[in-house]
């Protein structure tokens, strides 16, 4: 499969891999480490973030990721899975010289504790979702049916920029199936690699990532995906459906034509059209990142970063989950300890467990290799409340 291009780079942005140094004398004895970090409250999205930042000094070898795709678990436990993740010790004054990487990693969060999942032991640490030759996974969403667990995962190997922060390459999206309650791995199948269909206006030639992100509606799974048609934009956002069962089955999946009643979906992919959304008043027509979808009551609710250098997150809202989309507004605007070098990307709104409710939660970066050993904050999830307004109340 080829990759899906440089214009990718607003979509999927990974922090840089960071060599431990290499030292003299035989290595240290390790200290060890702590199992998960307890105390938090998740009372708000202000407590969600100390909450991480007290895992991130708890000594668990977990320090921080991006990514941060919550899924509701069995017991009322909710698992973070998480993109490119350091792994290590890090210092009081969030500084961490010789912090090592890994692609991806699990964040488990029951009533008090958040506990790390890492692949390997310590100071050998591994992804948690297995590799394939070459390649990892970024998780982009999940779904759950009963005892199943499906997780939609970027495909990424290495690239051949000149900018080490962006030497990535995305191959495509791959499904990745649990057990639950044990979150047994039972394997990974790769999705379709279609280009938009040939249409006037052109879509451009980018592969749709299907299912990076996705939601379940009793039973029948919505996979979207996100193409641009140059680097400037537009965007244009994807659909199709099929049975939970059926995920992995592409010759099962329906396309979003955007015709109406009956006509709306056909199995034929060269049918498909983008789902439509209204020109807005500040400057917000389709997001231009990958657009997250989840329940709000009886309709559904969507948000998407603008692009790396703009930092708001807007939301709209839809009767169905393939729209068309009404605009919300500026849902929050992401926050940077170093306006220069940090950006906002990945965000999504959703309904989190605690008191917290309806939160945004997105990714900052700073690429540089060394901010980042001097300041770990520099590059994590961040959790907001929602602006004043935005949100109506979810109808039951």
């Amino acid at each position: 499969m080829g990759g899906l291009g440089k214009k990718y780079l607003i979509f999927v942005v990974a922090a840089l891999v960071v060599a431990a140094g290499c030292f003299g004398g035989p290595a240290p004895t390790p200290p060890p480490f702590a199992t998960q970090a307890c105390g938090m409250s998740y009372a708000n999205a202000k407590a969600y973030q100390d909450d991480f930042s007290a895992l991130t000094h708890g000594n668990t070898g977990w320090i921080t990721a991006d990514g941060y795709v919550p899924t509701p678990l069995p017991g009322g436990n909710t698992g973070w899975w998480m993109s490119d993740t350091t792994v290590g010790s890090v210092n009081p004054d969030n500084s961490a010289p010789d912090q090592g990487h890994v692609h991806n990693s699990l964040v488990v969060q029951d009533t008090n504790c958040l506990t790390p999942e890492l692949g390997g032991q310590a100071y050998q640490w591994a992804d948690y979702i297995p590799p394939p030759p070459g390649r990892w996974y970024w998780p982009g969403s999940t779904v759950v049916e009963n005892d199943t667990l499906l997780v939609f995962a970027y495909i990424v190997g290495p690239g051949s920029s000149s900018d080490p922060g962006f030497d990535f390459t995305v191959f495509g999206t791959t499904v990745l199936q649990y057990h639950l309650p044990d979150l047994a791995f039972q394997g990974a199948t790769p999705l379709p690699v279609q280009p938009p269909p040939t249409a006037v206006p052109s879509y451009g030639s980018d592969p749709i990532p299907w299912g990076i992100r996705s939601v379940d509606v009793g039973g029948t799974v919505y996979l979207y995906g996100t193409t641009k048609r140059s680097n400037l934009g537009p965007a244009d956002v994807w659909v199709a459906k099929t049975s939970f069962a059926n995920v992995t089955t592409p010759s099962t999946w329906q396309y979003f034509t955007g015709l109406p009643d009956e006509l709306a979906w056909s199995s034929d992919s060269t049918l498909a059209k983008p789902m439509t959304f209204p020109v807005t008043p500040d400057d917000g027509n389709a997001p231009l990142a990958q657009l997250s979808v989840t329940h709000y009551g009886s309709k559904y609710l969507a948000g998407a970063n603008s692009d790396l250098i703009d930092p708001r997150i807007r939301a709209w809202i839809s009767d169905s989950p393939e729209g068309p989309w009404t605009y919300l507004g500026v849902v929050a605007t992401a926050e940077f300890q170093d306006p220069a070098h940090q950006f906002a990307y990945d965000s999504r709104v959703a309904k989190l467990t605690g008191t917290a409710g309806w939160t945004v939660v997105y990714s900052v970066n700073d690429p540089d290799p060394d901010h980042q050993k001097q300041n770990v904050t520099l590059y994590r999830g961040q959790f907001a409340t929602p602006a004043a307004g935005v949100l109506p109340q979810p109808l039951p």
